[in-house]
């Protein structure tokens, strides 16, 4: 077996003259024609001197397939043998080379237009079904924008990680989060690319590899802080802040989403027929909450259902809207902000009490009151398991997470309505130096 192969040198195939095909071994041949001029619009094409050399590759019954596997001298001996035992591999495995060939062939001219921005496009219009937030289409087009010009009219297939470092190393120490995001971004667009049959290569904006091949400059150790929280101390002061403010439908939600322990969007994106007056239930169907497991039932306390039965009596004197804290504009809810500006202080050189002292008093976020609630279950003795259940955090073991179903609703109950107790305390109060901001607002401009 040994001796049919490789039975040709590479010093006989440059001195070969001798048409007709010549074995190699292996189903592997040199093709030598003669050599014609280029044929003309009429009669037949001149017979020149010389000859010309391929390279072909015969398999099937008796040698009937025949595939070029390139001209002499662009394809030496040794790359001919190489694309052979290619082609055996695919025969061996029950592929036909020709069609594989074919096949890559339409591929390629089938991808060749195929941009960066086209594939985002692509990847962008699939995956906004299954986004929750109004905002992430903008979001992803923004971080995209900047890729897709630097890449250009490159097809996607051709992009190096060189051409993504150009577009990333720039923002990847100045704005570390953001250089993530769109790191992150493009990296998926790619992973698109490549399962479309689109890019053949690997992502060249895999994050891991380039990181861990230094492709970009070391970054200073930055330091997580979580959302600014109150103290839960300070939560009955600063309910009774937000009661002097009924007139406003930010204060209200504020107030809910205190009472509950909902996320911003959880609690803005809340419509009427998710609560279940009778039961004192709210339940957020899962595909609003943010882990999108399972939904999330939420007892409603007595000062919860008061806020509630307030917005009810306001929905039926306005235009009846789907959404329990209604936006400005129609069929849209309260706008993720409208909270936000609440705990803002109104002037810069006035003291403001609702500050986060682990935090080099850092004005209080509406995330953090997540936190204070925590906090107070925890300084009060609560089961921590209830307590995760009220924050509706998912379980870091997922065998655990599989078999516990249960959302234990009634015994979360008692804590809610105790936490009620507690940010209510102060209502009745004789008032303390904390005045409502329109009131401090008018003594500022008298």
């Amino acid at each position: 077996m040994a001796s049919n192969l490789h039975r040709l040198t590479a010093l006989w195939v440059a001195k070969c003259r001798k048409e007709g095909l010549h074995a190699d071994g292996a189903c592997l041949y040199l093709k030598v024609a003669p050599r014609y001029a280029p044929k003309p619009k009429q009669g037949k094409p001149r017979k020149l001197t010389g000859v010309t050399k391929s390279w072909v590759f015969r398999y099937g019954q008796r040698g009937k397939h025949v595939m070029g596997l390139g001209r002499y001298p662009d394809v030496t001996l040794k790359r001919a043998r190489e694309k052979a035992t290619q082609c055996r591999m695919l025969r061996d495995s029950g592929v036909d080379p020709l069609a594989h060939k074919r096949a890559e062939k339409r591929r390629a001219i089938a991808t060749r237009d195929k941009t960066f921005e086209f594939c985002a496009e692509e990847f962008i219009a699939r995956e906004k079904e299954g986004w929750t937030n109004p905002k992430s289409e903008h979001q992803w087009r923004r971080s995209l924008k900047d890729a897709a010009d630097a890449f250009g009219a490159t097809p996607v297939k051709d992009i190096t990680a060189e051409d993504v470092i150009e577009v990333i190393a720039p923002i990847w120490t100045k704005t570390p989060d953001t250089a993530d995001k769109v790191l992150q971004r493009v990296s998926s667009v790619f992973e698109y690319a490549i399962a479309q049959s689109w890019r053949a290569a690997a992502n060249p904006a895999n994050r891991r590899l380039l990181v861990k091949g230094h492709k970009f400059p070391k970054r200073k150790a930055r330091v997580v802080s979580p959302h600014p929280s109150l103290p839960y101390t300070k939560a009955p002061q600063f309910f009774r802040y937000m009661r002097e403010r009924t007139d406003s439908i930010s204060a209200q939600a504020l107030e809910l989403l205190i009472l509950t322990g909902l996320r911003t969007n959880e609690l803005i994106g809340g419509q009427w027929n998710e609560i279940e007056w009778d039961d004192k239930l709210w339940i957020i169907p899962r595909e609003r909450t943010k882990t999108r497991m399972n939904h999330h039932e939420v007892p409603l306390s007595k000062g919860a259902l008061q806020v509630l039965k307030a917005q009810w009596k306001v929905r039926s004197m306005t235009d009846d809207s789907e959404y329990i804290f209604p936006g400005l504009k129609p069929n849209q809810s309260l706008s993720t902000a409208a909270m936000h500006s609440l705990i803002k202080p109104s002037n810069g050189r006035e003291p403001w009490p609702f500050t986060d002292p682990k935090q080099s008093n850092k004005t209080i976020s509406v995330h953090g009151f997540r936190s204070t609630l925590r906090d107070w279950g925890s300084e009060t003795g609560k089961r921590p398991e209830l307590m995760e259940k009220i924050l509706n955090h998912s379980l870091r073991d997922k065998v655990e997470a599989a078999y516990q179903r249960s959302q234990l609703t009634e015994q979360r109950r008692p804590i809610m309505e105790e936490w009620w107790e507690f940010c209510s305390s102060r209502l009745d109060a004789e008032k303390d130096n904390v005045e409502p901001m329109r009131k401090r607002k008018a003594s500022l401009h008298a």
